[in-house]
């Protein structure tokens, strides 16, 4: 199971939870490589490198995974922490934002995972984490599109959790609360040119999880030397 000085690979850590978790892990000497859409702010150093990585591509995904895999001899954890976000009505999408959002937030994880997973099962051991969301479990108004992005993600986690056991990969889904990241709240455009008949929408308030509780949850998951649960809901760090 990864230790310090592991190898561990993350999507998306421009902002937010995901940068905060990618510096955690390379402060304890892990080899951190970030792969993200955007990175002309980012400079690599010793421990994190970041490489250009946009899950909307196939190409951009196979060249990301062999240029990890041609420098490192074996991977210890992939964390799936790329995502786009929404807050609308499922009928304020545009069929290419649905199809976009889907690209993200499970094809793209899909597709990765199944790229690294020849090596994984050559290593016979490894850490595959998926960040979904606890709304998976307790859904709410206008989130439904994003919901079932994460939904159908959990479902392949679920799948590989039993099916890589054979080879001691470990994989979990940890479900993460709202957080106040800074992270971009996107709203589908297909009322753009017409009257948007759910308009105003109506306001909720919102009580932000702990980013450091939710970091800790995560870096337990990625060193724990026994099997981890399945599911792991940070918002009452209960597991399932």
């Amino acid at each position: 199971m990864p230790q310090k000085h592991s190898v561990i690979v993350i999507t998306g850590c421009s902002k937010g939870f995901g940068k905060a978790l990618s510096e955690n892990l390379a402060n304890e000497s892990c080899k951190v490589y970030i792969g993200q859409r955007t990175n002309s702010l980012c400079r690599s150093s010793k421990d994190i490198k970041f490489l250009h990585l946009d899950l909307c591509e196939e190409a951009s995904i196979e060249t990301f995974v062999d240029c990890i895999l041609k420098q490192e001899l074996q991977i210890d954890a992939l964390i799936h922490n790329a995502g786009l976000a929404y807050y609308c009505p499922v009928d304020a999408f545009t069929l290419k934002e649905s199809k976009e959002l889907f690209d993200v937030n499970f094809f793209g994880a899909f597709r990765l995972t199944q790229l690294f997973l020849k090596q994984f099962r050559a290593q016979c051991a490894g850490k595959i984490i998926f960040i979904s969301t606890v709304r998976v479990a307790d859904p709410c108004p206008f989130m439904g599109m994003y919901i079932a992005s994460k939904t159908a993600l959990e479902a392949i986690a679920e799948d590989w959790h039993t099916s890589l056991s054979k080879w001691n990969v470990d994989v979990s889904i940890i479900e993460l609360p709202a957080l106040d990241t800074g992270i971009d709240i996107k709203h589908g455009s297909y009322f753009e040119n017409s009257a948007n008949p759910y308009l105003p929408y109506k306001s909720t308030s919102v009580k932000y999880g702990s980013i450091d509780f939710v970091i800790e949850t995560v870096r337990n998951t990625v060193y724990a030397s026994s099997k981890t649960p399945l599911k792991i809901a940070c918002s009452t760090s209960r597991q399932l």
